[in-house]
């Protein structure tokens, strides 16, 4: 027997169910399963409960994007019960997540002599809305350069709203030796909610 058949998630978190044996002889359950944007730890699976006892699932709402009307799924508990498989219901909200582009890809600055730095040019971000309308800001740190390239202007706030026209960086090339010259432009930020996602524009020049 369930505890709690339904369990509903106003965020991010666990909540516990747990499971008694009232039946009349041991309960052996073989397999407990979460969903997508769901999980479950537990100390039932494997274990013979005996009559009156106990075991406990913990079920955790992982923030996901979800769709307009949240997130659904279920926790299914196989074991050798007469009304095996027994299932828990979950629902929780719908999560938004900022996104992030990067463009262009890759700037090519050509020939540029040695010791002396190139005109600037410019690298746009932009936090479009996903494609379930949700909106999130976009949490940037930090821009980083390499190679012989240099950043001009990072005209990037720490949080760029979503929807805008976005941000700007520019950047310019000063070669150090002659040959071509490669480098990268990363951004940092929260793309998709996972934390030190990186947005990369690749850097190419010639010193001379």
């Amino acid at each position: 027997m369930l505890s709690l058949a339904t369990l509903t998630f106003t965020g991010p978190g666990t909540q516990t169910v747990t499971v008694t044996n009232s039946g009349s002889a041991a309960l052996a359950i073989t397999s407990i399963v979460g969903s997508v944007n769901f999980t479950e730890t537990d100390n039932c699976v494997g274990q013979s409960v005996a009559v009156g006892a106990t075991c406990t699932i913990n079920v955790s709402f992982v923030v996901a994007a979800g769709s307009p009307g949240g997130s659904s799924g279920s926790v299914t508990i196989t074991d050798n019960a007469a009304d095996s498989p027994e299932s828990i219901s979950l629902s929780g909200p719908a999560v938004a997540y900022p996104g992030a582009v990067l463009l262009p890809l890759s700037i090519v600055f050509g020939g540029q002599a040695i010791g002396r730095s190139s005109s600037a040019q410019t690298v746009t971000l932009i936090n479009p809305p996903n494609g379930n309308g949700f909106v999130a800001p976009l949490v940037i740190a930090p821009v980083t350069i390499n190679g012989d390239f240099a950043i001009v202007q990072n005209a990037c706030p720490g949080s760029l709203a979503s929807g805008t026209n976005g941000c700007t960086i520019s950047v310019s090339f000063n070669p150090t030796m002659s040959g071509t010259r490669t480098g990268t432009l990363n951004v940092f930020d929260n793309a998709n909610g996972v934390p030190a996602t990186i947005q990369i524009t690749t850097l190419t020049g010639t010193g001379q």
